[in-house]
């Protein structure tokens, strides 16, 4: 019976390690396109650091089970160990299970599952019915994998059953294996193992490969919200670092235009859709002939890779830097006041339409929190034989009863029209299977049916009286990361269409600078005159200051992208340290621009830091009454 503990607890360390080890191989097989540039060292490191990981999330599981087979040892009662066989199965299946699904999940969100996305599961449960299907191999491989782990755990509960009971000094081994395990589970350094410690290892742009699902989770529960990257900086003096990123804009008075607006959010648009000449792009005359007559952003950049957080973006002027948007943060209940709250307060209707279900992944909520006072969903659509069986209401039908409530709206008015029909699986109507192009994009057919669907939404609105005297904005939530086939590095990655119409074509031009969805916000103000102060991070695209940049999250939980189209400026929080300096062009690698561009990356982070703590996401002093 000598040293059942150690052999035991050196079993089920060896199966676990082996497990997350073959689930780190496939997750980063299956994503390697995200993750081209790797050298050999840097391979060698992952490895080793993700070994270093997982062993921090075994120790979780394994201290409680080598207790139960202590318990089982001193007394030789069973329970104890199928306690400890069961609570090891439990683990090694939510960690396969778990690994699995961020395997092949990945490109839609490029992180790790977290509390916050168990939260959206609900929301997105047509699609997980499909995934069986769309994923085959991933399925097949899990089903394998549980069976031989039930019928490995089943043969060491054979072999470790203890018959006899033992006395206490023969289980004494216990203290110095607790003593690894708890060092294991924490680490030796100042800073614990945790999702937020992996610069402290390995480069940060992995952070997914080195980190397993199991721990993002854990972690997101034991430590919600990511609170400490909101900590306050001080790299400046905090005026210093409001007049380099400013956040309350006002422009000179020119008579306020009462002008309706409608801005159309694209579900998943990648720029080099509708980018001309561009391997991908997709067949959308429609919207060729609209942007040719537009003022068009050619370096328009999403500021996240979630829907929620874009909507955030544009609505508020926020960039959602560390949680999906504010209602996922701790500072849920910080005011705020976003573009349609501006808009009603100058006495605007405040409309939102979107096809999928009431309150869909809480943007009922959000946009309501944002000044939307008329959320009209897919639950108000009277013929639910055109809903995709996925998401909702299909474009072209709900865009035509979009189109017609908008008839019967008061002017002036705000509204915005979110699609859906192009979100990965890209369901479309049976009758329009075949009838576009196939183009490079899975995505293409479905890309093509919301072009069809604008047409005839267009069509309508034009023999109303309220086209002429409209903005129409265009602006994607966030880039295409469903779609394989479309595969950008860096700042490329969130690249997206932005173009903003008005039909006496006086807006037409062509915009080369970098903008992104939180300039839209005081691009309208400007636009329709408002002479007052308002808060958004982005800066108006009618200004003529050229010093222009913009910020994302490029990889969960603290790694900051920021670029002003000379160089990308990797950035993370959690170290307050540059990961590195990626040049955009020769000519522009110079140590000036990368150090104006660290400046504006800093004081981003302290004053965005700032405005959350301090409860200042919107000045109240100049509310119209």
């Amino acid at each position: 019976m000598k040293n059942r503990i150690l052999h035991i607890t050196l079993l089920l360390l060896g199966l676990s390690l082996a497990l997350m080890f073959i689930l780190r191989i496939l997750f980063w097989w299956y994503n390697y396109r995200f993750f081209p540039s790797v050298t050999f060292s840097e391979k060698l490191n992952i490895l080793y650091t993700g070994s270093r990981f997982d062993l921090s999330s075994i120790a979780y599981c394994l201290i409680p089970v080598i207790l139960l087979y202590v318990l089982h040892s001193l007394t030789a009662k069973k329970i104890w160990l199928h306690l400890s066989i069961f609570f090891t199965e439990l683990f090694l299946i939510f960690v396969l299970l778990s690994g699995l699904f961020d395997t092949g999940f990945y490109s839609f969100n490029f992180q790790r599952s977290s509390l916050v996305t168990l939260q959206f599961a609900g929301d997105s449960l047509n699609v997980f019915k499909t995934a069986p299907l769309t994923y085959i191999g991933l399925f097949i491989t899990g089903i394998v994998l549980i069976v031989l782990l039930h019928l490995w755990l089943k043969e060491i509960a054979k072999k470790f059953d203890v018959q006899q009971a033992l006395a206490f000094k023969q289980v004494v081994i216990i203290i110095p294996l607790l003593i690894c395990l708890a060092i294991a589970l924490r680490g030796l350094n100042a800073r614990p193992i945790s999702p937020l410690s992996v610069s402290l290892y390995a480069n940060s742009n992995f952070s997914s490969i080195v980190t397993n699902t199991f721990q993002t989770i854990l972690y997101s529960i034991l430590k919600p919200n990511n609170k400490k990257l909101f900590d306050q900086k001080n790299y400046f003096p905090l005026k210093e670092a409001a007049e380099r990123v400013p956040f309350i804009q006002q422009y000179p008075s020119i008579g306020e235009k009462k002008y309706n607006v409608v801005l159309f959010i694209l579900e998943s648009f990648s720029r080099a859709y509708l980018e001309k000449g561009n391997t991908y792009k997709v067949h959308t005359p429609f919207l060729d002939t609209l942007m040719a007559n537009s003022f068009y952003c050619t370096n328009a950049y999403a500021n996240g890779s979630f829907s929620v957080s874009g909507i955030q973006a544009i609505l508020a002027g926020i960039p959602a830097i560390y949680d999906y948007n504010i209602e996922n943060s701790p500072y849920y209940m910080n005011f705020t006041r976003g573009m349609p709250a501006v808009f009603k307060e100058r006495g605007y209707g405040t409309y939102f339409y979107y096809g999928a279900g009431k309150d869909h992944f809480g943007l009922e909520k959000f946009s309501r929190r944002l000044g939307v006072d008329h959320y009209i969903s897919g639950a108000s659509y009277n013929n639910q034989a055109e809903h995709n069986g996925v998401w909702g209401i299909n474009d072209s039908a709900f865009f035509q009863f979009t189109v017609k409530e908008m008839n019967a709206q008061p002017q002036p008015f705000f509204t915005t029209v979110y699609n859906l029909s192009s979100h990965y699986p890209y369901t479309i109507p049976q009758q329009y299977n075949n009838r576009f192009p196939k183009g490079n994009s899975a995505a293409a057919q479905s890309i093509s049916f919301v072009d069809r669907a604008l047409q005839r939404f267009f069509e309508q609105a034009k023999k109303s009286s309220w086209y002429n005297n409209s903005i129409f904005v265009f602006v994607s939530d966030h880039w295409n990361k469903e779609d394989r086939t479309v595969n950008a590095e860096g700042s490329g990655r969130f690249q997206i269409p932005l173009f903003i119409y008005k039909p006496d074509g006086s807006l037409k031009q062509q915009f080369t600078s970098v903008t992104d969805q939180v300039s839209i916000f005081p691009t309208l103000m400007q636009l329709t005159g408002y002479p007052h102060k308002f808060t958004s991070f982005g800066k108006s695209m009618l200004d003529a200051d050229t010093a222009r940049w913009t910020v994302t999250l490029k990889q969960w939980p603290s790694l900051l992208l920021f670029t002003d189209a000379k160089s990308e400026l990797y950035f993370d929080v959690s170290t307050g340290k540059i990961n590195s300096i990626v040049p955009l062009h020769p000519t522009f690698a110079t140590a000036t621009g990368n150090s104006e561009l660290l400046q504006k990356a800093k004081s981003f982070v302290q004053y965005y830091n700032h405005l959350f703590n301090a409860n200042k996401l919107a000045d109240t002093s100049h509310i119209i009454k």
